[in-house]
């Protein structure tokens, strides 16, 4: 790559300062942290087992990737009394970390100090940023090593080493083990992309691929012999048939079930309680392992990660795929709807109406200026039902900034990421790995989930924040340029 910017060692001073200002100041607004997730969230593992029996219950976790509660047992094991106070500084740091990168790689990117510091200075003020800091969820955490693996790929490509390579497979390796929506797919064509492109560094790339990959095959390999699913998580099928076999119309649906198209399962919507499955599935024997045998947990907490929601998933799964085979409209449909809550401002989020209220209408004008969102919304409740007039007045409440300027900087993206762009190899595949993972998640998050898309696309904001920095830099660039400017 072309030889970075350096750094101004004040400018790091300036923005840690104005972060820990920001944060004291709201703090004194109300915002506290909420450790309500680790009890509510269907996600999570009980507390209890996560303290008492860590490593077994992580083994037979089967409705997610492990890394986070795996975070999570160890904070809880290690602090007893005080692990509140022990996240809530690791999510500060996590903040302020986050911040630092971000100003490190738009340096990077865009050769411009000044890009930086208002790329840093919006993130440690946007609502979004504020909220999810205070809330012990897995958005943050990941949100973090995103980034973190954009910083790695940049200093693989500015200092080349096996370490560094190394690094970067790595952090790509965590990603896919918190959240489902850093598939192994993504992982593999980022790795083919690097493999084809650098010949010269090919036995580095493998040999770092290779050892990242290795927890990856474990996980899964695990997940398959234990309960024969063959994917990072067991909730594919469930998350799946939200957003396909219950868009059906109930009358459809209900004649594919008769006619043995589909199970009797899918006139159950998914997460239910499992006395409402008992009669449909024969249920797998208890293995003496409270994470997968206990029907509620401790706190009287429904456990999604019985054994026989893995069971129940897979139904769930093969419904999903006949429905898209046969009805593939349904899933185009449900799309509108979701795409419209992707751009919406991250902070627009049911699960963070208590914490929002604190500074509502410091998020409301933020919102309104910065994304461009007039007015927010009550949640539909029941798609199907929804006629495409319906569906497409949805998108008043959306961020129009958002809908204007996410195209532009993905297609920016792509345009800097071809031989035409004459940028040289390492900075084509640094815009291939922003623009191909900004993408590849929001297709993730808009087709598999049908709620909070925009929580899915808030941990992947700073590459859009980078996209769209290199967007209005080359834009300025060319217009300074220009020749006929001053004619």
């Amino acid at each position: 790559m072309n030889r970075p910017v350096k750094h101004i060692p004040l400018i790091f001073i300036g923005l840690v300062c104005l972060f820990v200002c920001s944060r004291f100041f709201f703090l004194c607004t109300g915002i506290q942290f909420q450790t309500d997730p680790l009890f509510s969230w269907w996600q999570m593992l009980d507390l209890k087992l996560l303290q008492s029996d860590l490593l077994q219950s992580i083994v037979y976790l089967h409705n997610q990737p492990p890394l986070f509660n795996f975070m999570i047992g160890i904070i809880v094991k290690s602090f007893p009394q005080s692990y509140p106070a022990a996240l809530y500084l690791q999510y500060l740091l996590t903040g302020l970390l986050t911040c630092l990168i971000l100003y490190r790689t738009a340096l990077h990117l865009t050769r411009s100090r000044l890009t930086g510091i208002v790329l840093a200075c919006f993130f440690i003020f946007t609502p979004a940023s504020i909220l999810y800091e205070n809330y012990a969820s897995y958005t943050y955490p990941t949100l973090f090593l995103t980034l973190l693996s954009v910083l790695c790929l940049i200093e693989s490509f500015n200092r080349p080493s096996g370490v560094r390579i190394l690094v970067f497979f790595l952090s790509m390796s965590a990603l896919t083990l918190i959240r489902t929506a850093f598939h192994p797919v993504w992982f593999l064509v980022v790795f083919i992309v690097l493999y084809q492109s650098m010949p010269a560094s090919r036995k580095r790339i493998l040999a770092s691929a290779l050892i990242s990959i290795f927890p990856m095959v474990v996980w899964c390999g695990k997940n398959f012999v234990i309960f024969d699913i063959p994917h990072c998580s067991s909730w594919l099928g469930m998350s799946l048939c939200q957003t396909t076999l219950f868009q059906l119309d109930e009358d459809i649906r209900t004649r594919l079930v008769k006619s043995g198209s589909l199970s009797p399962i899918s006139k159950i919507p998914p997460f239910s309680p499992l006395a409402e499955y008992e009669n449909l599935i024969e249920q797998s024997a208890e293995r003496g392992i409270p994470a997968v045998d206990r029907k509620t947990k401790s706190y009287g907490n429904r456990n999604y990660n019985h054994r026989d929601y893995a069971i129940v998933s897979k139904i769930y799964l093969r419904d999903s795929l006949y429905v898209l085979r046969h009805h593939p409209w349904v899933l185009l449909r449900t799309m509108l709807y979701t795409s419209c809550t992707y751009f919406l401002p991250a902070n627009d989020s049911v699960l963070l109406r208590r914490p929002v209220s604190r500074i509502a209408g410091y998020e409301k004008w933020f919102s309104r200026i910065f994304y461009g969102q007039l007015f927010r919304e009550s949640r539909a409740a029941n798609i199907s039902k929804m006629t495409l007039t319906d569906l497409l007045r949805r998108y008043r409440h959306c961020g129009f900034w958002l809908i204007i300027l996410y195209p532009v900087a993905i297609a920016h993206g792509i345009r800097q990421t071809l031989p035409a762009s004459q940028n040289c190899l390492e900075r084509r595949l640094l815009f291939f790995y922003l623009t191909f993972t900004l993408s590849f998640t929001s297709a993730a998050g808009i087709c598999t989930v049908l709620y909070d898309q925009n929580r899915y696309r808030f941990l992947t904001e700073p590459l859009f924040l980078l996209l769209l920095g290199s967007f209005i830099g080359s834009f300025l660039d060319r217009a300074s340029a220009d020749p006929n400017r001053h004619n």
